[in-house]
């Protein structure tokens, strides 16, 4: 007796409702970093999603053997119709009061494991997204724009425009060598904050991806890129120095001994966008062509 029917549990969860769903069932939401918190909801969702699926699969299952046993049986085969025409009757409702029993367990074990996927994403020094994250993220964005392009051109919307920004630090070892690693560290904590400035939207991520290479994935939509210049390749030229200039030159005060050393930050950045005409590792190749560019005179931006 297999069910059919959706129960009311599937219908479009969202980060909304399940935020709404949280704050029904007083569950304590663990502190995410910005940059983070659209994986984390992702992957909750898809964990709660996942927990109900096979809660209901589990019930199917006990009711199709039950059906089994109450055909097979001689005793009951008389009013065997009877019975299997209740259970069918009362089945949706029986799965609905049984999930409604189950959710906050089944939601506290979502979020943990939802948690432990970000710490596992998550540098440990910067707290920003590791080098996991941010290939993952590429993919995910890739996958979405290829769903996503047709339905803009057929309703004529603007598209969204996904750039993949590489910053490496010029000089790092340099500083490293000079003033020692825990300084060094402290020099990084103070780029990931100012990277983390940079970002102003929920689908923008910022990463450590190396030891001292750093990325942003930034959206933007595609009217609002081109504000920055005629063609699209001179827009993202322009857009990019805008970020590059608030992530360079920047002078940070960092104690060593019993000083405040002044260091400037100075990052040559290469960006490129995400071209779904192309496979996703083309961009990433293409990123990295241009960082050698970029490195080659320092503290520059090539787009």
């Amino acid at each position: 007796m297999k069910n059919e029917k959706k129960s009311s549990f599937e219908s479009g969860l969202n980060k909304d409702k399940i935020l709404s769903l949280i704050e029904e069932l007083g569950i304590k939401l663990p502190d995410i970093p910005i940059q983070s918190e659209d994986l984390f909801y992702e992957t909750l969702l898809e964990e709660y999603e996942r927990s109900l699926t096979n809660l209901v699969e589990g019930v199917d299952e006990y009711l199709k053997i039950l059906q089994e046993l109450i055909l097979s049986s001689t005793f009951m085969s008389f009013i065997a119709p009877a019975i299997i025409g209740f259970l069918n009757k009362y089945q949706d409702k029986a799965l609905d009061e049984l999930t409604q029993k189950q959710k906050q367990k089944l939601l506290k074990n979502s979020v943990t494991s939802a948690e432990l996927k970000i710490q596992s994403m998550t540098d440990h020094l910067t707290k920003l997204g590791s080098r996991k994250a941010f290939d993952e993220t590429i993919n995910r964005k890739y996958q979405w724009l290829i769903k996503a392009e047709p339905l803009w051109k057929e309703k004529n919307i603007s598209k969204k425009i996904v750039l993949i920004c590489i910053i490496d630090l010029d000089d790092f070892k340099n500083i490293n060598d000079t003033y020692g690693h825990l300084f060094g560290d402290k020099f990084l904590k103070q780029v990931a904050t100012t990277l983390n400035g940079v970002i102003k939207q929920e689908t923008d991520s910022t990463f450590r991806i190396g030891g001292d290479e750093f990325a942003l994935i930034i959206q933007i939509d595609e009217n609002d890129l081109m504000g920055y210049g005629k063609t699209i390749d001179e827009a993202t030229l322009n857009f990019s120095k805008k970020i590059h200039s608030r992530i360079s030159n920047n002078e940070f005060e960092i104690e060593y001994k019993e000083n405040t050393i002044k260091i400037k930050s100075m990052v040559s950045m290469r960006v490129n966008k995400i071209n779904t005409d192309k496979p996703i590792n083309y961009t990433k190749i293409k990123a990295d062509e241009k960082l050698y560019i970029a490195k080659l005179e320092k503290n520059e931006v090539v787009a």
